[in-house]
């Protein structure tokens, strides 16, 4: 099943995980951005944070291969989707 404009556009297409779909081909830092977040990083660290709430993000530690997820207790799907492509991104293995 292939996307329409407006799917892709409202990331409908994503919750509905078609193959090929351009979505898919975003990078995490894409994706990121649509999520509203500003990203700075380091040799050590890649933060993601709020654009409207700074104290609300993401920070990778890429030496130690961990994620910590700072001010908030529960993530929505597409910050796990997200995650999941910078980790991928990172060649990051279980």
């Amino acid at each position: 099943m292939n996307c329409t404009n407006k799917e892709q556009e409202t990331a409908e297409c994503e919750k509905r995980g078609c193959e090929g779909c351009a979505y898919n081909e975003k990078t995490a830092d894409e994706i990121w951005k649509e999520l509203g977040t500003n990203k700075t990083e380091n040799e050590d660290f890649i933060s993601y944070r709020g654009k409207v709430n700074s104290k609300v993000g993401y920070l990778f530690n890429k030496k130690e291969k961990t994620i910590i997820l700072d001010g908030f207790n529960t993530i929505n799907v597409y910050d796990l989707q997200a995650i999941n492509k910078k980790v991928q991104e990172l060649g990051w293995k279980g």
